[in-house]
């Protein structure tokens, strides 16, 4: 089967890939904005709570080749599917959080 017939909607693929990076790009340029309010609700050093911010950016960008490696060898779906699940999960244990140590 050719990439045109097995994959029609590539294009619209890519603006919906970039849409979507632009959406997680607009929560790393903004993080600096929460960093005051967690600094005078929990009394934390602001260099802690960069440190958070600065492992989410290593595992985010750090972790793509093995996210190419699992598209390559399980296809896009399962992979866009497990990386829901687990920021879902990191949400939800992010809003749970009291201490920069959980």
């Amino acid at each position: 089967m050719a990439t045109q017939e097995k994959y029609p909607n590539r294009w619209i693929q890519l603006v919906l890939g970039i849409v979507c990076m632009a959406t997680i790009a607009n929560c790393q340029y903004g993080w600096t904005l929460f960093v005051a309010p967690i600094e005078d609700k929990y009394h934390w050093a602001r260099t802690a709570i960069q440190l958070s911010f600065t492992i989410f950016l290593f595992f985010e960008t750090w972790l793509v080749p093995l996210e190419g490696w699992g598209v390559d060898k399980f296809g896009p779906r399962p992979v866009i599917i497990f990386g829901a699940i687990l920021s879902t999960i990191g949400w939800i244990l992010c809003s749970k959080a009291s201490n920069l140590g959980f």
